[in-house]
Parts: C-alpha cells; sequence; structure tokens
C-alpha cells in the first residue's frame, strides 16, 4: 500500500513536471513550435517516460488545461450559490491573475481546447440546475450557449487587453450570459461554476501546483 502510494506520487509528480515544461515553452516560443524533445529536456524527463504518461503533445495540453480549470472549480465553488454577479467577477478576477497562463488556454487555436472547456463547462450547468419541462428551448442548447458564451466572452476580454475590470465583466456577464440562458431552459440557478470549469475539486487534484508555477514565471517576466 505504502509503496502502490509512492509510486502514485511519482507518477504525478512528472506529470506536473512536464505540464509546467510545456506552459513554459508555449510561453516563451509558442504552442505549435513546441517539440516533445524540448518538453522532456526542460521537465528532466526521459523521452520514453514521457509516452508513458502521454501519447501526444495536445494530451499534455489536455491535462494542464483541467489543472487550470480545477483551480477555478475550487475558487468559485466558495462563493454564495446563485450568485452570478459575484461568480462571474471570480471568474475574471481568476483569468485575469494568470494572464499568460489564461491566453495559452483560452484563445488556443485548439479545437481539442475549445471542445474541453466547453464540455466541462455543459457538465457544470447540468450538475447544478434542474431542467424545465416545459421549456421552449431544449436544455442542451441553453447548456451550450452558457458555456460557449462564457468562453467567447473571455476570449473577448483576454483579446482586448482586458479594457474592464473584472467586477465589470461579472456584472456584464451575468446579464448577457446567465441569466437570459437559465429563464429561458432551467428551474433556477445553477451551481455558479458552468462558465470555464469541470466538476473536478482543485483540492484533490494534486497538479494545481502548476498554475502556482506558472504565475510565479509570469510575475518574474512582469
Amino acid at each position: 500500500m505504502v509503496e502502490h502510494r509512492k509510486q502514485d506520487q511519482r507518477v504525478a509528480r512528472t506529470r506536473q513536471r512536464l505540464a509546467a515544461a510545456l506552459i513554459d515553452l508555449i510561453l516563451e516560443q509558442g504552442y505549435e513550435s513546441v517539440t516533445i524533445r524540448e518538453i522532456v529536456q526542460r521537465a528532466g524527463v526521459g523521452y520514453a517516460t514521457y509516452f508513458r504518461h502521454f501519447p501526444d503533445k495536445e494530451s499534455l495540453l489536455l491535462d494542464a488545461l483541467d489543472l487550470y480549470l480545477a483551480e477555478l472549480v475550487s475558487l468559485v465553488r466558495r462563493q454564495p450559490a446563485g450568485d452570478g454577479v459575484r461568480a462571474g467577477q471570480q471568474l475574471f478576477a481568476f483569468v485575469g491573475s494568470r494572464p499568460q497562463l489564461s491566453r495559452v488556454f483560452l484563445l488556443s487555436a485548439s479545437a481539442g481546447l475549445t471542445d474541453r472547456v466547453i464540455e466541462a463547462g455543459m457538465q457544470s450547468v447540468f450538475a447544478g440546475a434542474m431542467p424545465r419541462s416545459d421549456a421552449d428551448i431544449p436544455p442542451d442548447i441553453a447548456a451550450y450557449h452558457i458555456a460557449s458564451a462564457s468562453l467567447a466572452l473571455v476570449r473577448w476580454w483576454l483579446a482586448h487587453d482586458m479594457p474592464h475590470d473584472p467586477d465589470t465583466m461579472g456584472a456584464f456577464y451575468d446579464r448577457l450570459v446567465l441569466q437570459p440562458a437559465l429563464a429561458a431552459a432551467f428551474a433556477g440557478e445553477p451551481v455558479p461554476v458552468h462558465a470555464l470549469a469541470d466538476h473536478k475539486a482543485a483540492d484533490d487534484t494534486p497538479g494545481s501546483s502548476v498554475a502556482m508555477t506558472t504565475r510565479k514565471t509570469e510575475e518574474k517576466q512582469a
């Protein structure tokens, strides 16, 4: 049992190092130009070891994205349930406090990355909201709208160098995205974690240190 736990910890540390190395390299040269050999050299991991954990580069990127989303979920879950404005404010505050990391994940042209974010968002909507049986709009369409519109709003904010503060964007988010879609297809309000998150708690995810490591890197580069 003890040996198995030690092995799990080694696996988690290796995956964290690989994710942190990938993020650092993306910030330096962009995702497309990064090679797996560069990742393993930066992480201090063997080339063959990489493929025992990930089949390709995008799988590692998706794994790092899951850690980022888990940290976001942990933050937003601490907000009062049903308070869409507050949830939106925390969402934009989180993204804005990690601008480079957020740009890596949320402005990426990778279809797999976008699909992962939207799928996670839809799951969170259904995890916290009850579809209305008398709704004219199918709940799955409304959930897709909430997830994709949330992502689009955050992307606009990042692409325009965050022209409004997180409190203002949180209010916009609630009025433009959350309330109309909820009123159209759901009874009551969902737990406010739907925007860019799956329902994994960061406290259960040992790799949340990836975001902390990259945040330190951003502070050095600032």
